[in-house]
């Protein structure tokens, strides 16, 4: 946060936000496939790599600094929950839906029980999102 705050020139986190949301809308949306997502996470990285480092919270007065502040946190949290849909995304090879949302997958259009009647359970390690799988909680 303090680097945010005394960096004083830098990226806008609006337009950094900006930038996540038209990657997420282009390739993250409801319809799915491993070359939009292979080119989001690649665009992601990009971003994470060149853009969010150089992230500014700074403006004259102190509203416009909280204001930028929050957006700077909310970037930084989208920029993680952008990686992370890809990444389960990524990893889930078919397609699925239910009553809080759905995956479709165009290069896996269907549903596959036998093998993805499961959780994915993403973790982070040393930087980096990785993916494993749980049994589902099923109904008593």
């Amino acid at each position: 946060i303090e680097t945010w705050l005394s960096r004083k020139e830098g990226i806008q986190p609006s337009a950094l936000k900006r930038s996540i949301q038209t990657i997420a809308d282009k390739y993250l949306s409801m319809v799915r496939n491993e070359k939009g997502l292979t080119k989001a996470l690649r665009e992601l990285r990009r971003i994470e790599g060149e853009m969010l480092p150089q992230m500014s919270a700074w403006a004259e007065d102190p509203i416009g600094r909280a204001v930028n502040l929050r957006d700077d946190i909310e970037a930084d949290g989208k920029m993680e929950l952008a990686k992370m849909s890809a990444t389960a995304a990524m990893y889930r090879k078919e397609s699925r839906g239910g009553y809080y949302g759905g995956h479709y997958r165009s290069d896996y259009p269907s549903r596959d029980d036998n093998n993805w009647l499961k959780n994915i359970i993403l973790k982070r390690e040393q930087g980096a999102i990785s993916c494993y799988t749980a049994p589902p909680v099923m109904e008593g």
